[in-house]
């Protein structure tokens, strides 16, 4: 029987892109903005075990596409004066100030950001990037022992990733979680819950009845705080990588 192929496949008339990897478990997510369908396979599985697996989905996957399709979709962002930033739920005003040095201070609605007049849109967008990322670990360092002691979980490490697809992932046999740097602009609770669900992936790997049995005891709230979640467009916080750069694409 054939394995599966890293490539673009088609199954129900749907574009599939399928990622083989050494993984456990078949994972399928959707890729903003419009919605495509990108399949994580374990090396060796046989393709029809992939194509029934997204079968198996397919009502789920026209179902978010077209949420998806009907979100607004962002304008480009530039970090510049009037911009919204986001940080722990609230929306503040980017108010720029031309300093010396990169300095972010909140004033009512308004987030006072320092920086050189020189500065560019990506230099302005790595630097508040930075900075939510700063917050975001002390956020974790917190949140992640709280986690593990609801879920009955412990999570060998965490990391940040300014991911655009999931809040969270994990990764069962190093018993790590990766975590959305977007996490810095969602109330608290939703870091704990998004941190909760990957600690209980390490038991239960599949988004099952057990695994959900498993949610309910852990944090009884969950439903809410994912509706939450599942609503908010998902975007970078900062700019992407500079071609050419260190660590760029």
């Amino acid at each position: 029987m054939a394995r599966v192929r890293s490539g673009l496949h088609t199954v129900e008339g749907i574009p599939v892109a399928v990622e083989s990897k050494p993984v456990r478990h078949l994972r399928l997510s959707l890729r903003p903005p419009e919605g495509a369908v990108h399949v994580t396979a374990p090396r060796g599985v046989p393709w029809p075990e992939v194509a029934s697996f997204v079968r198996a989905h397919v009502d789920w996957i026209r179902r978010k596409q077209r949420e998806m399709a009907a979100r607004p979709r962002p304008a480009p962002r530039l970090w510049a004066d009037g911009e919204p930033l986001r940080v722990h739920g609230k929306d503040y005003v980017l108010r720029l100030v031309p300093s010396r040095r990169f300095f972010l201070t909140f004033d009512g609605t308004d987030a006072v950001f320092e920086c050189p007049a020189a500065a560019t849109p990506y230099h302005r967008g790595a630097r508040l990037a930075l900075w939510m990322r700063h917050l975001l670990e002390d956020d974790l360092a917190t949140l992640v022992p709280e986690a593990e002691r609801l879920a009955g979980e412990h999570c060998g490490d965490w990391r940040i990733r300014d991911m655009t697809t999931r809040w969270g992932t994990c990764a069962v046999r190093k018993r790590r979680i990766w975590l959305a740097l977007a996490l810095a602009t969602v109330p608290e609770d939703c870091i704990r819950y998004v941190c909760v669900h990957e600690l209980c992936h390490f038991a239960r790997p599949r988004h099952d009845a057990a695994f959900r049995a498993a949610l309910d005891r852990a944090l009884p709230g969950w439903r809410a705080l994912d509706r939450f979640l599942d609503a908010q467009p998902m975007r970078r916080v900062g700019p992407p990588p500079l071609r050419g750069a260190p660590g760029g694409e």
